[in-house]
Order: C-alpha cells, then structure tokens, then sequence
C-alpha cells in the first residue's frame, strides 16, 4: 500500500515538472518571437539594430526621439521651434494605428517638404485614406504548405537609381513575406522600389507636395533577425539614400511600436462593444428583451385595495341591544333603579336638586325647575320611590317611568338650549 503511494506521487510529481517545463518553454518562445521592434530589445524581432544604424549613419546630423502621437510631436514643434523642411522622420512599427488628427499632420509634415519613411505590416484606413495606397496581407492567397512552412523569404529593391551592389535579393529564414502596396489613387511621381513573393509591390516611392513618403509593408525587415542575416542590413542603407543628403533634421518614432493595437483617444467601451458583430448583436438582443420586459410589467401587479367603510358609532344600538336582554328577563324593577340614577344624576348636575327624601315637596321642586305638570312630577316620584324600594315592576309602570322622565330629561333640554 506504501509502495502504491509513493508510485502515485513521483508520478504526480513528474507531471508537474513536464507541465513547468512546457509552460517555460512556450513563455520563451513567446518572448523571442514577439515582435516589438523596440530600440532596446536585441531578440530576433526587437529594433535594437535597425535603430543602432540610423544613429551611427547620421551621427554627424543627430537623431531624436518622439515619444508622442505624430499629431501633438507637430503641433509641439510647430508652437516651439517652428517646422521646416528638409527633414527626415522614421516609423519602424508592426503596425501604424494613426487617426484623423495624426494621419493629417503626417500629410502636412510632408507637403512642407520632408521626408517620411514607414517600415509597417499594417496601418489604420484613415492613414490608407489620407495617403492614397494600401496595405494587404497576401498570405492566404499562397499555397497552405507555404502558408505553415518556413523558407528562404524576403523581398528584391529594383529601383534604377539605386547603386548596382544594392538592386539585389534581401532573404531570411523564415515564414513568407506576404505583404504587398497598393495605390487606391493613381499619382504621378510613384516608384516602385521593392518587389517581394510573386512580384508582389512592397516597397514604395511616393511624391507628396513638396516632400515624400517611402513605405515598405513588411515590418520583419527592420528586425535584428532580418539585419544580421548576410548583408541585409544594406536594404534599410538603401531606403536611407532617399534622404536629403543634409537633413536638417532626423527623428525617430517612439510612439507607434509601443501601442501596435491603439484605439482613437475618444474611443469608449460602447464603441469596442459595437465594433465586434457577436457582441454587437448580444447588445441588441439584451436591449429588445428589456424593452419586452418593461412593457409586460406596466399592467398594474398590486391588487386593488378594497374601500373600506367609516366606522358607525354602535353606541346606541349596544344600550338597545342591553336593555332588550333585560326586558325579555323580566327584571322591570332593575331597570327602573337605573333609569332612576340616571335621572337623579342628571337633575343634580343640571338643576341642582337633591335625590329624592320628601315625596311632599320634592315633586313641587321638580315641577318648578323643569316645568313638568305637578301631576305628572308626583306619579315621577312615586315611581321612583317604587323603585328604591325595589317593589316588583309590572313593564307598564316601567314604560310609564320611561315616558315621565324622557319628558323633562336635563340633557335633552341643555341641547335644545344651545
């Protein structure tokens, strides 16, 4: 059971080691071959030679560095020093990603009469639109072994007014150069300078007002693998000799390769989320449900709340309901003593008279403070007596009680006063 164990985890162990060793072998991989064309990068796809011999071939001259958008770099100059002509400004980039301000000043920069060179495999439709031409990607259009294999691969400059020992073939080992240039207008000073797979356009001369553009459409060929093969550093001496042979000025970009794959400054998320068709569609889709939902739920979910009625004041029926349950008992002589407490409650809070003691004067009192008939006050108090006595009452004298003191009831007489 022990040995089992042990089996298990050496080879749990090696797994972990191989998957380690793979993982490191693809991250070096990827270092290598990533291409960056970056001054400071000596890996196979850097920019370290490619930007050693532009310094070291105008060293006399100077070179400079642009760390910004060609836009604010001319705006920049333009505010400071002012901007002549007989300049040279150079982009080594896997791709130029320029937008309306940019693609316009780098037109500008050029009619004033300077000089541009673009080492790129692709650059943005706005920048194709300003210059006039287009880059294209050939490589699905070759055969599929050729399109997956490596082989000797490059590009030819063809140009007559080059030097004989620099109109040659420039190769490499490695996948095709599939890149070509193509003009969208047609212009009357173009040259073209290179030629690469199939006698594919690659490389460009193009007169733009005062100055001129040279582009050549595959960025591998400012690389150090591609430099440090044989003598191939002599294609970018050669795209170099259509510099002014004094140039007031050469500067370097140091923007474009840094940002390969940038959006316009005003480019927001909404706009990337469109940009992208499955996306752009789920967007929509989410939006249309929303909406559905939103209209099925405007019909009201709440129940209605039913009205309710105003409470009924119950008092009146409740000494109703009281006072049957004690006349269908029969007990007449209790009723009459509350109707007599009440009555003498009422009589001493109105008229401020005394209970009842004398059955001589007490009626005449009440005949006088309530106007009630002498008769009628002396058959009141005789039932009243009746019923301090609590003498059997018959439901006659009891409604007669009733009737008696609901004539000359205080409360009733204080409310017809008011």
């Amino acid at each position: 059971m022990v040995l089992i164990r042990i089996r298990i985890i050496l080879l749990g162990t090696l797994l972990l080691v191989l998957n380690a060793c793979n993982k490191s072998n693809n991250t070096a991989e990827e270092l290598v071959l990533r291409k960056t064309y970056s001054p400071s990068d000596k890996n196979p796809f850097g920019g370290y030679l490619a930007h050693a011999l532009i310094d070291s071939t105008w060293q006399n001259t100077g070179t400079s560095k642009n760390r910004l958008a060609f836009n604010k770099w001319y705006d920049k100059r333009a505010e400071e020093d002012g901007l002549g002509s007989n300049e040279v400004y150079v982009i080594m980039a896997e791709a130029v990603e320029a937008y309306d301000a940019e693609a316009s000043a780098l037109r500008r920069y050029m009619e004033r009469g300077n000089t541009v060179l673009i080492i790129t495999d692709r650059i943005s439709e706005i920048l194709s639109e300003t210059l006039n031409l287009q880059l294209k990607d050939n490589l699905p259009s070759l055969p599929f072994l050729q399109r997956l294999g490596m082989s000797n691969t490059g590009m030819q400059l063809t140009d007559s007014l080059l030097p004989a020992e620099l109109r040659r073939s420039y190769q490499y080992f490695f996948r095709p150069m599939a890149n070509s240039i193509k003009l969208t207008r047609p212009a009357d000073s173009s040259v073209v300078v290179g030629l690469g797979i199939n006698e594919s356009e690659t490389v460009w001369r193009l007169q733009i007002g005062a100055g001129q553009l040279v582009v050549a459409a595959n960025a591998a060929v400012a690389s150090n693998y591609f430099l440090a093969q044989a003598k191939n550093y002599q294609l970018l001496q050669a795209l170099m000799s259509y510099f002014p042979p004094d140039p007031a000025q050469v500067t370097v970009d140091a923007f474009y390769y840094k940002y390969p794959y940038r959006q316009p400054e005003d480019y927001s998320v909404f706009q990337a989320l469109l940009a992208i068709p499955p996306l752009r569609w789920a967007f929509w889709l989410l939006i249309a449900l929303g909406i559905i939902w939103v209209l099925s739920n405007l019909r009201r979910q709440q129940k209605m709340i039913p009205i309710l009625a105003p409470n009924v004041n119950s008092t009146v029926s409740f000494i109703e309901t009281i006072a049957q349950l004690y006349f269908n008992k029969q007990d007449h002589g209790n009723i009459a003593r509350k109707i007599t407490a009440h009555f003498t409650d009422q009589l001493r809070r109105n008229y401020y008279m005394q209970p009842l003691t004398d059955a001589r004067e007490w009626p005449v009192m009440l005949s006088r403070k309530t106007g009630m008939e002498l008769a009628d006050a002396q058959r009141a108090a005789e039932l009243m007596q009746k019923a301090h006595a609590g003498e059997t009452f018959s439901a006659t004298e009891l409604l007669e009680l009733h009737s008696l003191v609901a004539k000359v009831s205080p409360d009733k007489q204080h409310q017809a006063r008011l």
